[in-house]
C-alpha cells in the first residue's frame, strides 16, 4: 500500500516438479512481468520476514526494468538486501500489527510488548552486524594469501571471538575448516553487503518515516514518535521516496541513489542507534538493577 507494483502472478506460482530450494530466493528472469520466488514457506514470524525480504527483491527488480539491461541492478549489493528489510520494520510497528490483528489493543500500545518486539528483533538482526563484517574479513585474508591453509580455522575463531565474544564449543584443529560451515565461503559469494545492509534499511526505513509523517526527509525534519512506533502503511509519499531510488538501477553511483531517498549521500549508524535507543535504555536500567556483567575479553 506505498503505490509500489504488485507482485505478478510468476511471483506466486509454485513450481512444478519437485526439484526446487527451501531458501528463500528472488529471481528476475528478464521478461516481461516474469519475477520469481522461491522458498518452503510456513505461518511464522520468521517467513513473515522471508517474504517481505524477497518481495523487496521483486519491487526492485520491476523499478528498474525500464533501464538498459546493464543497469539492471542495484545501486549496490546492499542495498538489494535493504528494500525489503526496510519496509518490515514497517510491518513491525506496533499499529501496524494490530491492524493486522496480530496483537490486541492493550498489547500494541503495552510498554512492555513494545520493548519484548524490539528485543526479539534486536535477538535476530544485530548479531548479523558483527558477523557481516568478520565473514569477508577473513575471506579477504584467504584470498590475498595473508592466511595460509593451516592457518584458516584459528583465524575464523580470531574473528568471532573479537567481533562477536563466541568460542568453539570444543578444541579445534586446523583440518576442521570451521569456515566452511557457511554457504558463503565455499561459494565464494562477498558477505560484506549484509554488514552495510544493517545500516542502510534503517537509513531508508527512517527516510520513508519521514516522509509518511512529515512529507519532507533530512534536516530539519525530526519525528515526533519514537522510530519503532512508525507505521509508513498507505503513505504514497514513503513509496515516492522509495521508487525514486529503486527505478536507478545501477545507472547512478550508489551516494545518488541514497541521496535520492534519504536526502544523504553516505552510510550512518544514526538510525539504527534511534531505532533501538529505547530497548538499550531498557538493557542499560537491568545491567544497573540486576548488576549484569557485560562485555567479554579480547585477547
Amino acid at each position: 500500500m506505498l503505490g509500489l507494483d504488485a507482485m505478478t502472478p510468476t511471483s506466486w506460482r509454485a513450481p512444478s516438479g519437485r526439484n526446487t530450494t527451501c531458501h528463500g530466493t528472488a529471481a528476475n528472469m528478464f521478461r516481461p512481468g516474469d519475477y520469481r520466488m522461491l522458498l518452503c514457506a510456513e505461518v511464522s514470524a520468521e517467513d513473515f520476514y522471508v517474504i517481505h525480504h524477497e518481495m523487496g527483491h521483486i519491487e526492485y527488480y520491476m523499478s528498474y526494468r525500464d533501464q538498459p539491461a546493464i543497469f539492471q541492478d542495484g545501486a549496490n549489493s546492499a542495498f538489494q538486501e535493504a528494500v525489503g528489510d526496510a519496509v518490515m520494520f514497517g510491518v513491525l510497528a506496533p499499529q501496524h500489527l494490530l491492524r493486522l490483528r496480530l496483537v490486541d489493543d492493550d498489547e500494541a500500545f503495552s510498554p512492555d510488548t513494545q520493548i519484548a518486539l524490539l528485543l526479539q528483533q534486536a535477538l535476530a538482526r544485530l548479531p548479523q552486524v558483527p558477523f557481516g563484517l568478520l565473514v569477508d574479513k577473513w575471506r579477504w585474508r584467504a584470498l590475498s594469501g595473508a592466511l595460509r591453509p593451516p592457518e584458516y580455522t584459528a583465524a575464523w575463531w580470531a574473528l568471532r571471538s573479537h567481533y562477536q565474544g563466541v568460542s568453539p564449543p570444543v578444541p579445534r584443529a586446523a583440518d576442521d575448516f570451521d569456515p566452511a560451515a557457511k554457504f558463503h565461503i565455499p561459494d565464494n559469494t562477498p558477505y560484506v553487503r549484509y554488514f552495510l545492509a544493517s545500516f542502510l534499511q534503517m537509513q531508508l526505513f527512517k527516510a520513508m518515516c519521514e516522509a509518511a509523517v512529515l512529507g519532507r526527509v533530512g534536516p530539519p525534519a525530526r519525528l515526533s514518535l519514537p522510530l519503532h512506533q512508525c507505521d509508513i502503511y498507505g503513505s504514497k509519499d514513503a513509496g515516492k521516496r522509495l521508487r525514486a531510488m529503486m527505478e536507478m538501477g545501477s545507472s547512478r553511483p550508489w551516494p545518488a541513489a541514497l541521496e535520492a531517498v534519504a536526502g544523504e549521500r553516505g552510510y550512518s549508524a544514526g538510525p539504527l542507534l534511534q531505532y533501538y535507543a529505547p530497548l538499550h535504555d531498557w538493557l542499560a536500567r537491568q545491567v544497573w538493577r540486576h548488576r549484569i556483567p557485560v562485555g567479554w575479553d579480547r585477547d
